[in-house]
């Protein structure tokens, strides 16, 4: 029923669930001065995802550049940060939309590519969705781009449900759960400790439980 109001986004389910968010707080960019007065810049928050991203935050025009040091914060092991580092934005850029073109999947009996093209009108048509199940490989390949030297951005809207893994269930506790949905802020607090001991591995735990799919992709041209 929580997952269900969740869904319609009521707004005071919604507002609660955003609680957990609040209480860790956000990654927070600060100059600091020669005097060693602290100024806050900007900050960022975001739950998942799990992927790699890079993220911009632009800093103002009268922060100092010349010995400008900046001072990031947050709550211990809330991001994970591969490198931070300083830019100058150039001219904008205008994006080259590449649409797919191409669907496959493997027939899992005969080996055989099979060419999807109910699959590319789902994901052409702006009305609807490609549904996947666990362990479903597509191949999708895009046109062309104009461009030599490219970065790619792969753009998509939808959503997900996370599946239930069978490694998770024997440390399931419903008790915890409602106390983590209704009072994050304790519920954290307590939590703290065995996160603390788990850490160091807990990212390799997460990929080990990780739905296997059922079979590869074909290989496109």
């Amino acid at each position: 029923e929580y997952l269900a109001e969740l869904e319609r986004a009521d707004g005071a389910v919604v507002s609660a669930a955003r609680r957990m968010g609040k209480a860790l707080g956000d990654l927070e960019v600060a100059a600091v001065g020669s005097d060693g007065t602290r100024r806050a810049l900007a900050g960022f928050r975001e739950v998942g995802p799990l992927a790699r991203e890079v993220e911009l935050i632009v800093l103002p025009d009268d922060v100092a550049r010349k010995d400008l040091k900046l001072e990031l914060s947050q709550s211990r092991g809330n991001f994970k940060l591969d490198y931070v580092r300083l830019v100058t934005i150039l001219d904008e850029a205008k994006p080259e939309r590449l649409p797919p073109i191409r669907v496959q999947t493997l027939d899992e009996a005969s080996g055989a590519a099979l060419e999807r093209p109910d699959a590319l009108a789902q994901l052409l048509d702006t009305d609807h969705y490609l549904g996947t199940y666990p362990g479903d490989a597509y191949a999708i390949e895009f046109a062309k781009p104009s461009c030599r030297e490219c970065e790619f951005f792969l753009e998509s809207r939808g959503y997900y449900y996370e599946w239930a893994r069978s490694a998770w269930f024997p440390d399931e506790d419903r008790g915890r759960l409602l106390h983590l949905l209704t009072e994050p802020e304790q519920a954290l607090i307590d939590l703290a400790p065995s996160y603390r001991r788990l850490e160091p591995e807990i990212e390799h735990l997460f990929w080990e439980s990780r739905v296997r799919t059922r079979m590869r992709p074909p290989e496109l041209p």
